[in-house]
């Protein structure tokens, strides 16, 4: 079958008693082997952005995908953008409503700085998407070489942050607010970093934005073992400004590697855990108090990926459910497929839990990864699979779409 015809095809399948059901395998028309679609995914609105490769070892472009109305199962491929700089794209997140899409450049040398990094805004036109470069190149004022501004990134409303975990050696996020006329080419309105910071703590790795308030990761802080960290930051009532935290999380034992990756919907944090190769691993959840964020290294809950081993994968989170990305996951006899775990909160919020639903895609090739990006939109998830196999296109890459209900 032509790469064009796999872009939409529609395929359809229980896959087991726990109600899910893959609806599509996606892919770019006139795809080419080494493309590697989805070593990242974000969706908003109708709108799925995936980070594609521009060959072995680099990533360049960003695939739009549009659901036909609310079925995501006829999605079509929609346009591509472009940074003519060529860089190597590491993160990606989208706007709410799917008309913002931003992407992190970490090793993009900025006035000769090497790996200095950047990171690019796509508006969508009056028109609708269509292939298009960037709107606008946001780098910080300060920046040095190997600061990776980057490394992360996420958009709310008319806020990107961007994670820097090379800065000074500990790490840093940096604040970007949109002009009143647009967003345009230009550097930081704020900078966060971590008062207890240390030299190694990548603070920065991961970042997400929500409203008023910023959860940002540090998977290597050290409290007695490599265990990690999340930084809470709440907007001041005048905006966003140079400050520390507002609060810490983070949890006991060693190796934990708390903040690898952060997302923060709601009145709710989540973040990756792993404590050895050799265990499962899973999420922290860490819900506000009544009387605000304050820190703490009790979770609310601990979801475990009962059957996964390894370091772990990245993390999905919507009001009523968490996506943990597993690219070790196999079915039957089809191991390293990769695949997911979706767990839904209880109707009385979130508690200790190991029983996830498991989702695996129907075909495919051996280590194809999925699952090595994850993204969902109320009961439909999707699976980054960049080393997928399409027709004879080796590494061409998929996404892999899902309902779970």
């Amino acid at each position: 079958m032509s790469a064009m015809k796999r872009a939409f095809v529609v395929m359809v399948l229980s896959i087991t008693a726990l109600a899910q059901h893959q609806l599509a395998e996606l892919t770019i028309p006139g795809g080419q082997a080494y493309d590697q679609l989805g070593y990242r995914v974000a969706v908003a609105g109708n709108i799925l952005a995936v980070i594609s490769g521009t060959g072995e070892g680099g990533f360049g472009s960003i695939s739009l995908f549009q659901s036909s109305g609310n079925n995501w199962g006829k999605a079509t491929y929609l346009a591509t953008l472009t940074i003519p700089e060529g860089a190597t794209l590491a993160s990606l997140s989208i706007g709410d409503d799917g008309a913002v899409v931003v992407v992190g450049a970490p090793q993009e040398t900025v006035g000769g700085n090497v790996s200095q990094g950047a990171a690019y805004v796509f508006v969508e036109p009056a028109t609708g998407w269509v292939d298009a470069t960037e709107t606008a190149r946001l780098i910080a004022s300060n920046g040095s070489a190997n600061d990776s501004l980057g490394s992360s990134v996420s958009v709310n409303a008319d806020e990107i942050v961007a994670g820097a975990p090379g800065v000074g050696g500990m790490g840093a996020a940096y604040v970007f607010k949109e002009p009143k006329g647009g967003w345009v080419s230009g550097s930081e309105t704020a900078i966060l970093t971590a008062s207890n910071g240390a030299h190694g703590d990548v603070f920065g790795n991961a970042v997400s934005v929500n409203g008023p308030r910023i959860a940002v990761g540090a998977m290597n802080v050290q409290y007695g073992g490599n265990q990690g960290a999340v930084y809470v930051y709440q907007e001041p009532i005048g905006g966003w400004t140079d400050m520390t935290e507002t609060a810490e999380l983070t949890a006991s034992g060693d190796y934990v590697r708390l903040g690898a990756t952060v997302v923060d919907v709601g009145n709710t944090i989540s973040t990756r855990y792993t404590t050895n190769l050799s265990a499962p691993f899973g999420a922290y959840v860490y819900v506000e108090p009544p009387g605000g964020w304050v820190s703490t290294e009790v979770p609310t809950a601990i979801i475990t990926a009962n059957e996964s081993r390894g370091n772990g994968g990245p993390v999905a989170l919507t009001s009523d459910a968490i996506l943990i990305g597993d690219t070790e996951l196999g079915w039957t006899k089809r191991h390293d497929f990769g695949g997911a775990y979706e767990f839904t909160k209880p109707a009385g919020g979130w508690v200790n839990s190991d029983d996830g639903t498991k989702m695996v895609p129907n075909i495919g090739s051996e280590g194809m990864q999925a699952g090595l990006s994850v993204a969902q939109q109320g009961t439909i998830a999707f699976l980054g699979a960049p080393q997928a196999t399409v027709g004879k296109n080796v590494k061409q890459g998929a996404v892999f779409v899902f309902s779970v209900k």
